[in-house]
């Protein structure tokens, strides 16, 4: 087990005093015993508790040996390029366009992308891809980021405990969707989408081919609109794991972390469609 750096331990000191101290404020004794019961079920979901990995959900397999698209020397050249920490890149086996990044503060980043989304692209478009992941992860791996990112799925966490303990009520399930929205509000300040235009400008600005992010964002926004409009697809990636993803997905969801496909190409090229 890796160890939280110092600054996990000084936010879990610091969480459990306020606690403490609050708790005292408005209840005094009992109080005391409230802030100190709260703290620890705070501490827990943020150093212990193994929350849903998304690389699990979808069998995502750690690429190794045989790389016939050259991910990894792509990944290393731009962690250098962009000073990110090292990434551990998996691999699984979708038809739908997949691009996940999952950070943890004192954990290497993580990236999973489909096999589909790699055959889609040209050899370029995919470098660009890669550059892409790298910029991301190096504005998501932040201290103040994972923390919130933690705070969102305690919510969730909660929600679902909630859920479990007021099943015979099932008028009691909007608990469960309110603690979706507060997690989602937590993304949303976890990852602006002025981190997005950053992490996009930078790709641009140190891709030997520019253009080529531009296209292969073109082409996997028109293999999402396709697999959109089926009428029997039914998405592999859950609604706990939609800010995680750099491609947006083919369903609606009440919050959108992905910047519109508009926006993107006018900021990178200067106009749309291409």
């Amino acid at each position: 087990m890796i160890l939280p750096p110092l600054r996990v331990w000084v936010l879990a000191v610091l969480s459990t005093l306020f606690l403490l101290l609050l708790g005292y404020i408005f209840l005094e004794r009992w109080g005391l015993l409230l802030g100190f019961m709260l703290s620890l079920l705070w501490n827990y979901l943020l150093l212990l508790h193994p929350h849903k990995n998304s690389i699990a959900y979808l069998n995502g397999q750690l690429l190794q040996g045989q790389d016939p698209w050259k991910l990894n020397e792509l990944l290393q050249y731009y962690e250098n390029q962009f000073r990110c920490p090292r990434v551990r890149l998996y691999l699984c086996q979708n038809p739908e366009p997949i691009c996940l990044i999952s950070t943890s503060h004192w954990q290497k980043p993580e990236l999973l992308l489909s096999e589909s989304l790699l055959t889609l692209l040209s050899s370029a478009e995919v470098e660009s891809l890669i550059a892409l992941c790298v910029s991301s992860i190096k504005h998501r791996n932040t201290f103040a980021k994972y923390t919130l990112d933690r705070m969102a799925l305690t919510w969730l966490s909660l929600g679902k405990a909630c859920t479990r303990f007021f099943q015979p009520l099932n008028s009691l399930n909007f608990i469960k969707q309110i603690c979706f929205f507060i997690a989602c509000l937590h993304w949303k300040l976890a990852f602006p989408k002025s981190a997005q235009i950053r992490a996009d400008l930078e790709t641009y600005k140190t891709l030997s081919d520019p253009r080529s992010l531009a296209s292969a964002l073109w082409k996997i926004h028109g293999a999402l609109n396709t697999i959109k409009t089926q009428p029997t697809h039914q998405s592999p990636l859950p609604k706990i794991f939609t800010h995680q993803s750099l491609l947006g997905t083919p369903r609606r969801t009440a919050f959108q972390f992905i910047l519109p496909i508009e926006l993107r190409l006018r900021l990178l090229i200067g106009y749309f469609p291409i």
